[in-house]
C-alpha cells in the first residue's frame, strides 16, 4: 500500500491534535464570544476531549506494539466498558431477561475479541 508521507503515527498525531484544538477554540470564540469557556459544561467537554486524546495516543502505541489488527479488535471492547458503565454509573435498569441477554452478549464480545486478538 503506498504511503503519502513517511512518518509514524505519533508524528502525524500532534499536528492533527493541534489543528482540532485550534479549530475548537476558534469555533468557541466566534460562536459564543468565548462564553463557552465560562460554563461548567464547557470544562466537562474539555475534560472529555483530553481523555479522548489520551485514548487516541494509547491506540497509536498499541497499534505499533501489537499490530493494527489486534489493536483494533481490543479497542472494540469499549462496548463492554460502556455497557457496564451505563448499568452501574447511570443506573440503567434491566429486566432479568434483558440482563441475561446483555451479560451473554458481553461474554461473547470479550471471548470473540480474545480469540481474534490472541489466537
Amino acid at each position: 500500500m503506498p504511503k503519502a508521507v513517511d512518518a509514524s503515527g505519533l508524528h502525524l498525531y500532534f499536528p492533527e491534535m493541534l489543528g482540532i484544538f485550534i479549530g475548537a477554540v476558534l469555533f468557541n470564540i466566534f460562536n459564543t464570544k468565548g462564553k463557552g469557556f465560562l460554563q461548567k459544561a464547557g470544562w466537562y467537554n474539555i475534560l472529555v476531549g483530553i481523555v479522548f486524546g489520551i485514548g487516541s495516543l494509547v491506540y497509536i502505541y498499541a497499534a505499533q506494539m501489537a499490530g493494527v489488527a489486534s489493536a483494533f479488535v481490543i479497542t472494540q471492547l469499549n462496548v463492554v466498558v460502556s455497557t457496564i458503565g451505563g448499568m452501574l454509573l447511570l443506573h440503567e435498569s434491566k429486566t432479568p431477561r434483558e440482563l441475561k441477554f446483555t451479560i451473554t452478549g458481553l461474554v461473547l464480545i470479550v471471548g470473540g475479541s480474545f480469540i481474534t486478538a490472541f489466537l
